[in-house]
């Protein structure tokens, strides 16, 4: 175990510092955003709160499309994660005010898509052709480093939320941010990041500016209509597939079979993110409303629950990219493992659902118990996932395909807001409003949980067959 992290290059783990603050800022916004959207200073239904985050994370998730294009073409990889930094840093500051709070959500989106494929790309490239065997092992160091900025993010955003007011706790994400920009400098200056592979004009750098700040308006419109996400995300999905039919038409049969598998790779891990999701909206709402939060005398905020992911993160990731570099799984069944333990996990929601409708006390033990579960699917399907786009992507459109995944994200994270709005209820009367929602979470948790285990195992008995297609 710990020659996987020896063995890794210095590049690494700057690269992993600058994506723990970038990580940082984004858990923190993200932990407290539901809790602020449906609070008494900002007032929104569930179902308008769900779909606004939604909306939000779909385009977070999304725009790495467009800045995977940007950094592949016009901008180079290192300066497109630099000018990520910036917008991500701008738009938290813009959430402190509220007159310029959806146009924050913007500027993040837009951050973000400079951001999350160059990042990516930039972590391949520290590695040779004959070093692909340590990808896996890096690419799961990496996911564990990043989770430790979102574990510091959790624990004290929420309480700084809590104590100083929700506005301190974007603040806080800013500075979470700007440590990270500081942290890219000192990388550049001491030649440990990948130099850009294009060197960019100042009108080219000006242009990029105009335009980027043009389209922070644009999503900040869409996020607060919300209604429209779904058909920008249907038209961009589109757009994208004919694209990589006509980089895969001109590219020939490496194109091709790149493409297909990131593909097929994205829509299994959609089906995982739509899962895990549902513990940002509902689960979250679920546990708020629902679970003893007194811990040892002490009132926590349900976003700290959170911080379970996190750590379980850091906990388990050496002990599986160890278990990854020994034995030889493919993959595929990887992944289908991953989405029968988040089935598994989300039967553990299904139980607490079931107590709160009986009307037992739930322990907060149960929850968490969830979460370490959902977190072992995790990690077998994201950083799996991403190395698995890094092992087949060709060179030049690595950061399009990274991209890819981004759309992918960016569905299923729709898709969990669009699932979570079930759980929402419509009743005048007071006495009916507990056992209703918690009939209603109960409902969506149950139906989520066999869907997963379903899927999941129909993925692993056709993994061998994928294997022998993709060898990956």
């Amino acid at each position: 175990m710990l020659r996987n992290f020896k063995n890794q290059p210095k590049g690494l783990w700057v690269l992993c510092s600058i994506e723990i603050w970038e990580r940082f800022s984004y858990f923190g916004m993200r932990a407290i955003l539901i809790l602020f959207l449906t609070s008494k200073f900002w007032g929104m239904s569930d179902t308008q709160a769900y779909l606004t985050y939604g909306s939000y994370v779909a385009f977070v998730y999304m725009a790495p499309l467009i800045g995977g294009y940007i950094s592949d073409v016009y901008l180079g990889h290192t300066t497109s994660v630099k000018y990520g930094c910036i917008f991500i840093m701008i738009g938290h500051l813009l959430l402190a005010m509220d007159m310029f709070f959806f146009l924050g959500l913007g500027s993040i989106v837009v951050g973000t898509g400079f951001f999350k494929s160059a990042m990516n790309v930039n972590i391949g490239e520290l590695y040779s052709k004959d070093q692909k065997h340590m990808k896996d092992s890096a690419y799961t160091l990496f996911y564990m480093a990043v989770n430790l900025g979102g574990a510091i993010a959790i624990i004290t955003v929420p309480l700084i939320a809590k104590y100083y007011g929700w506005h301190a706790g974007f603040a806080a994400a800013a500075f979470g941010m700007f440590l990270g920009l500081i942290t890219l400098f000192i990388g550049q200056i001491k030649k440990l990041v990948p130099a850009d592979h294009i060197k960019a004009t100042k009108q080219t750098h000006v242009t990029i500016i105009i335009v980027a700040t043009t389209i922070a308006f644009i999503f900040a419109y869409l996020i607060s209509t919300a209604n429209n996400t779904a058909s920008v995300l249907y038209i961009t999905s589109i757009l994208a597939l004919l694209y990589l039919a006509y980089k895969a038409r001109k590219g020939g049969k490496e194109y091709l079979i790149a493409i297909l598998a990131v593909l097929k790779i994205s829509i299994i891990v959609m089906l995982f993110w739509a899962l895990f999701e549902q513990t940002a909206t509902s689960v979250l709402l679920f546990t708020k409303r629902f679970v003893d939060l007194n811990i040892f005398g002490f009132d926590i905020s349900a976003a700290n629950i959170h911080v379970t992911n996190n750590l379980s993160i850091i906990i388990l990731s050496p002990i599986l990219a160890a278990i990854w570099a020994k034995w030889n799984i493919s993959v595929f069944k990887k992944m289908g493992a991953g989405l029968v333990i988040t089935g598994l996990a989300m039967g553990i929601f299904t139980f607490a659902a079931y107590l709160a409708l009986q009307g037992h006390a739930v322990s907060i033990l149960i929850i968490i118990l969830g979460f370490i579960a959902i977190t072992i699917g995790e990690l077998c399907c994201s950083p799996t996932g991403l190395s698995a786009i890094s092992k087949v992507a060709p060179r030049d459109i690595a950061a399009l395909l990274f991209g890819i995944w981004g759309i992918k994200s960016g569905i299923s994270n729709y898709m969990a807001s669009y699932i979570a709005t079930f759980t929402d209820i419509n009743t005048s009367s007071t006495t009916q409003i507990h056992t209703s929602q918690a009939q209603a979470y109960y409902n969506v948790f149950f139906t989520l949980s066999i869907s997963a285990i379903v899927i999941g195992l129909i993925v692993i008995l056709i993994s061998k067959t994928l294997f022998k297609l993709y060898k990956i």
